[in-house]
């Protein structure tokens, strides 16, 4: 169970996204991966962030002899010269995906002081690693002391 949620904390990261004004038309951003919201796992460097939009992914999936369509939506960050993609998001998270991008708008639009900082995640297999992680570590505990410690206490008199 350890070994399960640390693979999920590792395969669906976390985004960090932090862009600065630089110069009063020029924001620099730092996209960081990170694994449980805490380490790193790779940095990006984005220079010159013009703008941020939404774009749909559609992948057709066969399954049980069906053919599936899933969507994605997912942020794709502009430059002068490339397109860098956060996360995507399914279908039920679009309303993420356009409000990170409509976060990023607004800070290019208002030029504030302030280093904007956003989140991205995939939620549920975060969710479910963080409440599975702690439960795979009592469950390794107790597998270690019953093969070391024999799971015999000693009595107290």
């Amino acid at each position: 169970m350890v070994g399960l949620t640390s693979v999920l904390f590792y395969v669906y990261p976390v985004s960090v996204l932090t862009c600065e004004y630089v110069e009063p038309n020029q924001v620099n951003c730092r996209l960081e991966e990170r694994a449980v919201g805490l380490i790193p796992i790779q940095k990006t460097s984005i220079v010159d962030l013009k703008n941020a939009s939404v774009s749909k992914e559609i992948t057709q999936v066969r399954r049980s002899g069906r053919t599936e369509r899933l969507v994605n939506d997912r942020v794709v960050l502009q430059t002068d010269s490339d397109e860098v993609p956060l996360n995507s998001f399914d279908e039920t998270g679009g309303f993420l995906a356009r409000n990170t991008a409509d976060k990023i708008k607004d800070f290019l639009r208002s030029q504030p002081e302030k280093p904007l900082r956003v989140w991205q995640a995939t939620w549920l297999p975060l969710g479910l690693s963080l409440f599975f992680f702690p439960i795979g570590l009592l469950m390794l505990y107790a597998a270690l002391d019953i093969m070391f410690c024999g799971g015999k206490k000693k009595k107290v008199r």
